[in-house]
């Protein structure tokens, strides 16, 4: 049997046999499980998500408040920052306009964009503007909340966004979409419905053929976001027998990846689909998500 092979039988043993059984506590390899620290795994080169609860899951009538925004944006981004050159990119969800904002204005500030070397980015809203029908978020949250991608390089016109065919927006009228951007690597993310198995299972489906279709051929893919959906389902599965591998599988079982001990968020590769060492996975005490990320 070939590594491919190999690394696919690897994955789907991995999923089909998983169980959550780890709480909040960080996994992984870093030395420390505060979100700011730095990573005993600096010297390959990392992929990272995280849903970071902007408007506290819902931006039409919730906001965690200026406080809690700088704090938890100024944390992604020093936490970006920790990570040194290595880390290739970000896929945020649940992201405020405000959130976006402040993230941005903090990389440009500190020297961290432009060029091949600095971050680039992209966004699109799920609700607010540009997106006909929907509710707007509330003042603070800004005019708009989605998702967002950050990656090393300079995207130009090398990215892709999809709005779902597969919607169940309720009365906020929130259409979810997928957002991929390439450089040096690609790096996609999304936010698929919660609490409706089947709609998150047709979103997963959607952004999968869509990763495939827009990946230059040469390009290792990162299909990064919180899909809703656990790795036993068969929504997950069908990436694994599509040779995408989640950074989590050295594991016997996958990591918890919310505080009520589900696992939604993914970093899946392909071409190749594989992992230098074990996904690090962290609290934050202010998104009911962790912070993710994966070593290639």
């Amino acid at each position: 049997m070939n590594r491919l092979s190999t690394l696919r039988v690897v994955a789907l043993v991995g999923i089909l046999g998983c169980a959550i059984l780890n709480g909040p506590a960080a996994h992984g390899t870093p030395a420390s499980n505060q979100l700011g620290a730095g990573s005993t795994m600096l010297n390959h080169r990392q992929v990272a998500t995280m849903n970071i609860y902007g408007g506290v899951g819902n931006a039409t009538k919730y906001f965690n408040g200026p406080a809690t925004t700088y704090s938890s944006t100024n944390t992604v981004q020093s936490r970006m920052l920790a990570r040194g050159s290595n880390l290739t990119g970000i896929g945020l969800q649940e992201v405020c306009e405000a959130n976006y904002n402040l993230i941005v204005y903090e990389l440009v500030a500190k020297g961290q964009t432009g060029g091949s070397n600095g971050f680039d980015f992209k966004f699109k809203a799920t609700i607010g503007t540009g997106v006909p029908g929907s509710s707007a978020p509330t003042a603070a949250c800004g005019s708009w909340f989605g998702n967002a991608v950050i990656i090393r390089g300079t995207i130009g016109s090398h990215s892709w966004i999809t709005t779902f065919a597969s919607q169940d927006p309720g009365g906020l009228g929130e259409k979810a979409n997928a957002i991929c951007a390439w450089t040096s690597v690609m790096v996609c993310t999304t936010h698929t419905k919660a609490d409706n198995l089947t709609v998150a299972g047709a979103q997963s489906a959607e952004y999968r053929a869509m990763v495939n279709t827009w990946r230059p051929a040469a390009l290792s893919a990162f299909a990064t976001g919180d899909f809703n959906l656990e790795p036993t389902t068969s929504y997950m599965t069908a990436w694994a027998f599509d040779s995408f591998l989640d950074a989590d599988y050295y594991n016997s079982v996958f990591d918890a990846t919310t505080d009520s001990g589900h696992h939604f968020d993914y970093i899946l590769r392909k071409n190749p689909p594989v992992w230098s060492a074990d996904a690090y996975v962290s609290p934050a005490g202010w998104s009911d998500h962790h912070w993710k990320e994966g070593y290639y």
